[in-house]
């Protein structure tokens, strides 16, 4: 079973309605198990109280997304890393990268793991790659 690194750009796909939410919900079907840093939690519940503000759901639809996700982290369909274990490596990557330190998280916990850091955010993409030969776009993702 293939060990994958999901940023919360992909994570929120499998709650929220978002463009190319069927590749991210596919890498459930293809058996793969799914880690992150703990702040994914934060991540994906912000996303979608983001959502909310905007008008794009219903603050029931809202609220319901958001226990979706916590069942997920419950049921332990992502398992979440202490940021603490990864921050040294994640503060080096991001001067390295001169890339956001939170993303950086993720390429630290693909780097610790050995895994895939599956993404679908360009910028993480392009920056990653440099230092992580195990990166990968989410399928037809074209954000940032």
């Amino acid at each position: 079973m293939e060990l994958i690194v999901v940023d919360a750009s992909v994570a929120v796909k499998w709650i929220l309605p978002e463009q190319d939410e069927q590749p991210a919900r596919q890498l459930f079907l293809d058996g793969a198990r799914f880690v992150a840093p703990s702040t994914v939690r934060i991540e994906v519940a912000g996303a979608v109280l983001r959502w909310f503000r905007e008008g794009k759901l219903a603050e029931a639809q809202a609220k319901g997304a958001c226990d979706t996700w916590k069942e997920m982290i419950a049921d332990g369909l992502v398992h979440l890393l202490p940021i603490e274990d990864l921050f040294d490596v994640a503060l080096a990557l991001a001067f390295r990268t001169k890339h956001a330190l939170p993303d950086c998280l993720y390429l630290a916990a693909g780097k610790r793991l050995d895994a895939h850091v599956v993404t679908a955010d360009r910028a993480l993409y392009e920056r990653g790659k440099r230092i992580h030969g195990k990166m990968r776009l989410l399928d037809g993702s074209a954000t940032h």
